[in-house]
């Protein structure tokens, strides 16, 4: 994901639009920048954000890893509901809207 502003990806998420939360080591987010973007997209719209990892990804500047799923729960601050929408219940409930 190229740096959008926050304004265009909160009207996306407003209209219904998910963002997929994926391949950190490809995205030109820094993790401090996500760590106050995402709180903010998650407001919009909680069922708006999907986590994923696209393994194996093989061109990106850092592979996925534990650290991608803690900065998850740290950005959520360990918010067990929150944290299992974005990473677990949004996409399941996503998937099944395409079947």
């Amino acid at each position: 994901m190229t740096i959008t502003p926050v304004s265009t990806l909160q009207r996306l998420l407003a209209h219904g639009i998910a963002i997929r939360v994926t391949e950190f080591g490809r995205i030109e987010y820094n993790r401090d920048q996500l760590t106050a973007l995402l709180p903010q997209l998650y407001k919009e719209n909680p069922e708006g954000l999907l986590f994923g990892t696209d393994l194996p990804a093989t061109r990106v500047r850092y592979r996925f890893s534990r650290a991608d799923l803690q900065l998850i729960a740290t950005v959520f601050d360990h918010d067990q509901a929150a944290i299992n929408r974005v990473l677990w219940k949004n996409g399941q409930l996503w998937y099944q809207q395409l079947k």
